[in-house]
């Protein structure tokens, strides 16, 4: 995993969770309140954790990536949503991509509902201006979900500039 590629990764293995933010780990056993690590409530990113716990009550998964990819950050800055543009995004992101909340200036992080909903029979959901959920039943396959989601974002933002063209007469 390139961490620069993720703003966050969430693992579940049997009732361990580990959080990965930046360079810190977080570790927490399934069912507590806190994280074991100290801090990690007081610095508001205790929005993320129950982000996670959010997608966990609702899926069977074990991976949930924040995916910060150049070309799924400028897509959940323009859409509020798109249809795929490749087989592959179909196969193993989904019929459907949502987007949930709108762009700003400042990283905010929309409601645990909105996001957990936006997953429903999809494995990504955009997330406005900030890039994307993606989840998975093993690291592969949240990987494959984040790189299949930048591909077919690339191709979104393709078929956006070839809209925008003049035609030749």
């Amino acid at each position: 995993i390139n961490s620069g590629d993720f703003a966050g990764i969430y693992i579940i293995e049997g009732d361990e969770i580990t959080l990965v933010l930046g360079d810190n780990e977080y570790r927490f056993k399934a069912g507590d309140k806190k994280p074991i690590a100290k801090g990690l409530f007081k610095r508001n990113l205790n929005r993320i954790a129950l982000i996670h716990a959010k997608i966990y009550e609702n899926r069977q998964i074990s991976n949930i990536y924040h995916v910060t990819l150049p070309n799924i950050v400028d897509i959940s800055k323009t859409y509020e949503g798109f249809d795929p543009y490749i087989d592959d995004q179909a196969q193993i992101v989904g019929d459907s991509i949502r987007c949930v909340g709108k762009p700003s200036k400042k990283p905010h992080f929309e409601s645990p509902l909105a996001i957990s909903r936006g997953l429903k029979d999809n494995s990504a959901v955009l997330i406005g201006g900030q890039g994307a959920i993606c989840v998975g039943s093993c690291e592969s396959d949240t990987e494959a979900c984040a790189y299949v989601l930048e591909k077919g974002c690339m191709a979104a933002k393709l078929a956006m500039c070839a809209d925008a063209m003049p035609v030749k007469s």
